[in-house]
């Protein structure tokens, strides 16, 4: 999970096509495939697929230079709004382009259901009629990441979840292969993903899985734009309850050239081709043999007309990459709790090489065990330039006309800050107005940023905090994260593996509740016990 999850609104853009609406101003054809795979590669093109690391953004083991990327996601009228680099997390479901110096362009983050869980199996569940199936192998698929959850087994029938994840098909049916599982309010968005069995641009309407849905207008133009066909995978946006449509997506690499990487579960095999999130992908003889029915692969090509000619296809197995986290630590609490890069870490059994504390740079190597990392390898070391640093502090010098401040660091480290007219402003709570004129003299805030030659932060995010870290609510500790497992009758609920007693604190801006973002100040202890508690939703 992000340090704090934001969503901020931005351009108000609309979604037209999955592709079209992000990717395409940036898509050039020449270059190798291979210039795909790796930062600095200097290759133009399109690439989508699951987060699977935070160094630069890796994408199913594929790092990509994000120093200069725009991020966006979809409100729940299918808008597409503006987000924070901070808001990336593992498991996430992307779409971005790639500019010609190596660059990651537009990045749109994109979950493909959203709704009430309605049965439970073995790692599995129903949401609007659609399987969903837990990820357990990693050597077969990305871990499942999950948020507001400790795992799988902490969900209940009736609660509600945003599913990030690969579309498959099999004897079964269809299903998603859910690469993050996120904890929801009740009675908020409603996402559907399938593939279109009719469409009826006359009578405004579409069957996906057996049920009608009534498109909008907005709806009714995205899908004459996209050219929609029965057949099609799709995502529809709708609000809770209802099977009217106000927006929607199709999966299609209509319009495209150039370089792609794709990554998902290989069906509907045929000679010489498959499909991948609706996407038909022209394979070799050899290239088919390492493609199995519902292997999770990725695939290197280029986009002729409506398919992808494939230069290499590669299985999970044949990819093999551990989770890697490369930034500075946050909420240090031991070895078995800290956060890198917004996501939790337990270190207790891994190698560590140097000391961990709060502000430094490290480099992690782990798995993903519910909703945390467990490391495996920990090297501490100084920051290379183009590192992805998150420091918590006060600001103690600021010079508006010339862009930049002095962040006095929890670390005792001085930071020189600078920013540009794109820098990400977020204010403390989602609703809240923050702009750069708020900024003054002895705030605290935090800095998303990355390294320069000189040792300077070019901040790409600035978040206005709460407590200053020197003394987080009455003396205590201090972490940021979601709930998970609450006990309303006793008090006890977790967040970052960590367990806590409320005791007869009052909860500040809200109900507390099974997914709900908080910050916290606490005494350490056998559960830990709540000095204070802030809504953070």
């Amino acid at each position: 999970m992000s340090l704090r999850k934001h969503h901020g609104a931005r351009n108000g853009l609309r979604i037209l096509q999955i592709m079209l609406l992000f990717l395409l101003d940036a898509c050039g054809g020449g270059g190798g495939l291979a210039s795909l795979g790796g930062v600095g590669s200097g290759g133009t093109g399109s690439a989508m697929g699951t987060v699977t690391g935070l160094a630069s953004v890796i994408l199913d083991g594929n790092e990509f230079n994000d120093t200069q990327a725009s991020w966006a996601a979809s409100d729940a009228q299918g808008v597409n709004i503006g987000v924070p680099a901070t808001q990336i997390n593992l498991g996430d479901q992307v779409i971005m382009s790639l500019t010609g110096q190596g660059q990651t362009g537009h990045v749109q983050v994109q979950a493909q259901l959203a709704g009430t869980v309605s049965s439970l199996g073995v790692n599995s569940m129903m949401v609007n009629g659609l399987q969903v199936r837990i990820s357990t192998d990693a050597s077969l698929a990305p871990l499942t990441y999950f948020t507001g959850l400790g795992n799988f087994n902490d969900l209940a029938v009736g609660e509600q979840v945003e599913v990030f994840g690969a579309y498959g098909e099999d004897a079964q049916g269809p299903y998603l292969l859910a690469t993050r599982v996120v904890l929801q309010p009740l009675g908020g968005l409603s996402l559907m993903t399938g593939r279109v069995q009719s469409y009826s641009p006359g009578s405004s309407t579409l069957v996906l899985g057996g049920i009608s849905y009534a498109l909008s207008s907005v709806a009714l133009n995205q899908a004459a734009t996209a050219n929609l066909q029965p057949g099609q995978l799709v995502t529809l946006w709708m609000s809770s309850a209802s099977t009217v449509v106000s927006a929607l997506y199709v999966y299609s690499v209509q319009g495209l050239q150039g370089n792609l990487q794709i990554s998902g579960i290989a069906y509907n095999l045929q000679s010489g081709q498959f499909q991948v999130d609706g996407i038909t992908v022209l394979a070799s003889a050899a290239q088919m043999t390492v493609v199995h029915e519902g292997s999770y692969v990725t695939v290197e090509g280029q986009v002729t007309r409506a398919t992808v000619e494939a230069s290499q296809v590669n299985a999970m197995t044949s990819l093999g990459a551990p989770v890697l986290l490369h930034g500075s630590v946050t909420q240090y609490v031991s070895s078995a709790s800290l956060v890198v890069r917004g996501i939790p870490v337990d270190a207790s059994h891994a190698t560590i090489n140097g000391n961990l504390a709060n502000g430094i740079f490290v480099e992690i190597q782990g798995q993903i065990a519910g909703n945390t990392v467990l490391a495996t390898q920990v090297d501490v070391q100084a920051p290379p330039v183009q590192a992805t640093l998150d420091q918590q502090g006060i600001v103690t010098a600021l010079d508006m006309t010339q862009s930049t401040l002095t962040l006095n660091a929890e670390d005792g480290a001085s930071y020189q800050v600078h920013w540009t007219n794109n820098v990400f402003v977020v204010p403390v709570k989602e609703g809240a107005k923050a702009s750069l004129s708020q900024l003054m003299m002895g705030q605290q805030i935090e800095v998303h940023g990355q390294v320069q030659a000189d040792g300077s932060l070019l901040a790409d995010t600035l978040t206005f905090s709460g407590n200053p870290p020197s003394a987080p609510g009455k003396g205590g500790l201090e972490v940021h994260g979601v709930v998970y497992s609450y006990n309303a009758a006793l008090g006890i609920f977790y967040v970052n593996n960590l367990p806590f007693s409320l005791g007869q604190v009052n909860v500040q801006g809200g109900t507390l509740a099974n997914g709900s973002a908080v910050d916290i100040s606490f005494m350490p202890g056998a559960p830990n016990q709540v000095l204070t508690l802030t809504m953070d939703n």
